[in-house]
């Protein structure tokens, strides 16, 4: 039994936003800065031109092949064998344990505004998630929509926020410190924030029209990001030193707490939560599309193939992994209480 398609091109674009802009994005601007200084701006740029270039394949691809699995299946029609099986294990387990460290974030993240349970939230979330999976890509695709779209209305107000604020004098002064060469550097440390627009094709099996939607959504999906992280480091800068960001764990809390003060920090902290939970939704549906895919040819046990008579998702693909994603995450945190808890001693 086949996939049903019910995704639009705005749910694919929302698909590929969710799980690309991660809580990374919130931590990584402090190292990038220190490579760069302000000209970290043109590394972004540059990233995203890049990771265009890398889209265009996806788009080409996707289109002419919209099947189940992702990589995996463009793998297996070019290679079979080997190849595609070591393609299809990397995409699954990298989705495994992406999720794995989702819902961590999201636990931590939501620890830092409330005391909590960090094993129970992190068993509560994934459940929640892996629940609304096996009811379907379409509902699946409305909550990766309101929570990406509440996501970047954030971001937009914090970019706002900044610009209303005023900038340092001789903000962008000098613009390049480093010398060129620290840009290409920063490009390499920055790329990862661009990774996730192929969660699209992790989709493609279940999007409208695919030999037009992909290639639309993945386009403007690149676009979108690079005018976001763009905007973002062009605020961030403007308003705190690089010798400050530097220096700072948490960069963009320390520009919202400036420009709105302790809400602003509340409301960044809640930002990277959702980024962290959208982030997890998309890991949950492309580790579970190429585990079916795979358990269709061979390459994994052939239970995993099954697909929901009524639902039509591959729910025992998700649950599976859905279980492998609490057991990671529940494990990793015990090993955390229990090596914080032998310092304390």
């Amino acid at each position: 039994m086949s996939l049903k398609r019910e995704l639009g091109l705005l749910h694919a674009i929302m698909m590929g936003l969710g799980s690309t802009i991660c809580a990374g994005i919130f931590i990584i601007l402090s190292p990038a800065i220190e490579m760069a200084g302000p000209a970290v701006i043109l590394s972004f740029l540059l990233c995203g031109i890049i990771n265009m270039a890398t889209m265009l394949s996806y788009c080409e691809l996707g289109a002419a092949m919209p099947r189940m699995g992702g990589e995996y299946a463009y793998a297996k029609e070019a290679f079979k064998g080997l190849p595609s099986f070591i393609t299809g294990w990397y995409e699954w387990s990298s989705n495994i344990f992406y999720a794995t460290l989702m819902a961590l974030g999201s636990a931590y993240m939501l620890s830092y505004l409330m005391p909590i349970n960090k094993s129970l939230i992190i068993i509560v979330l994934v459940t929640l998630f892996t629940a609304i999976n096996i009811k379907g890509m379409k509902e699946a695709g409305i909550i990766q929509t309101l929570l990406t779209s509440t996501l970047l209305a954030i971001i937009l107000l914090f970019v706002g926020a900044g610009l209303t604020h005023g900038f340092r004098s001789n903000a962008f002064e000098p613009f390049m410190p480093k010398g060129p060469l620290s840009i290409i550097a920063a490009v390499a440390f920055i790329f990862e924030t661009y990774l996730g627009v192929e969660a699209i094709a992790a989709a493609q099996a279940e999007i409208k029209t695919p030999e037009k939607t992909i290639p639309r959504a993945m386009i403007l999906c690149s676009l979108i990001l690079m005018i976001v992280y763009c905007l973002v480091v062009y605020v961030t800068v403007g308003i705190v030193s690089p010798d400050v960001l530097s220096k700072s764990l948490t960069p963009l809390n320390l520009v919202a707490e400036k420009t709105m003060g302790s809400a602003g920090v509340i409301l960044l902290t809640i930002a990277g939560m959702i980024a962290a939970l959208t982030s997890l939704n998309s890991a949950i549906i492309a580790s579970s599309r190429v585990a079916c895919a795979m358990g269709q040819n061979g390459h994994f046990p052939k239970i995993l193939r099954k697909v929901h008579g009524h639902y039509r998702t591959p729910y025992v693909a998700i649950v599976c992994g859905s279980i492998l994603i609490m057991f990671f995450s529940i494990v990793d945190n015990w090993n955390s209480w229990f090596i914080q808890s032998v310092s304390d001693f």
